[in-house]
């Protein structure tokens, strides 16, 4: 997926953060102004079924927490990206599927 793809460009390249950070906040940008029954194409790498138990969360539940601490861990070592990537979950808010929007939020 190309939202994880880049929100891990700046933990694993942190001198091209901001080239990231740029790149995320462009791809939200399009997230939102997609239409709800699009969203079901932002995870589609993830296996969207329960595993055994039904109280585990999806394998794209867990994406969408897992890609929200990173861009929280990125804030928090970044300065010069905090006010891109608080636009990106800003932007993000609006998605409902998965929870990305309610994580986005409460982050």
């Amino acid at each position: 997926d190309a939202l994880v793809d880049e929100i891990e460009g700046c933990l694993t390249d942190p001198d091209r953060a901001v080239y990231h950070a740029k790149r995320l906040f462009d791809l939200a940008g399009k997230v939102h102004h997609l239409q709800p029954s699009e969203w079901n194409d932002l995870w589609k790498g993830q296996d969207e079924r329960r595993e055994d138990s039904g109280n585990r969360p999806s394998a794209a539940r867990h994406s969408v927490e897992s890609f929200v601490q990173s861009v929280l861990l990125v804030m928090e070592r970044h300065e010069t990206v905090r006010s891109v990537l608080l636009r990106v979950l800003a932007k993000l808010a609006v998605v409902g599927k998965n929870g990305l929007g309610a994580a986005c939020l409460t982050g």
